[in-house]
């Protein structure tokens, strides 16, 4: 529902400063950052809006943007700056960023798949799976010590599937093949 991920949007840059601060505080090397997991574009641009430079450095991850763009991931932030990688699932395996002290999950993501009412595939924000969850946590201490952050409750975690369904299952099949 919306409103739980307007919620979580409202909770995110709160989360995002205060992991930066404990990272800060325990990290024996400078330069840390925070991966941040949102469902889509639009959450992306909103939880930037909330976290102002230069305090911060929000680098975007999404499909759509330019590969250029994305690779300030990879770059350190100036001294005093904690850089914030908000990121869709396009980050969720294919990314090691050596830098993350802390991921914050809202466990959403936007999915692809077939709609008998309007029959056609059409984009939905839904809970993520646990194995993608777990793929998620698994962005941070990967090269040094680092924090999980889920933002949803226990009861969603306890009702996510425990693997996402294949995409042929959740589209015509002419579009998979």
């Amino acid at each position: 529902p919306a409103s739980v991920v307007s919620g979580m949007l409202e909770l995110a840059p709160w989360v995002v400063r205060l992991a930066a601060a404990a990272a800060a505080g325990e990290a024996e090397e400078q330069g840390g950052a925070v991966l941040v997991f949102v469902p889509g574009m639009a959450e992306i641009g909103e939880l930037a809006d909330k976290l102002p430079p230069p305090t911060f450095k929000v680098v975007p991850i999404h499909s759509k943007l330019p590969f250029e763009e994305q690779l300030e991931a990879f770059e350190a932030a100036a001294p005093g700056v904690t850089k914030v990688v908000v990121a869709t699932n396009a980050a969720e395996s294919s990314l090691t960023l050596p830098d993350v002290d802390a991921v914050l999950d809202l466990g959403l993501h936007k999915q692809l798949s077939y709609s008998t009412a309007l029959r056609s595939a059409v984009l939905r924000r839904e809970w993520v799976s646990k194995a993608s969850a777990q793929q998620r946590a698994g962005r941070t201490a990967r090269v040094r010590p680092g924090s999980v952050y889920r933002l949803y409750p226990r009861a969603a975690w306890d009702g996510f599937a425990e693997h996402d369904a294949p995409q042929m299952c959740r589209e015509p099949l002419e579009a998979s093949v």
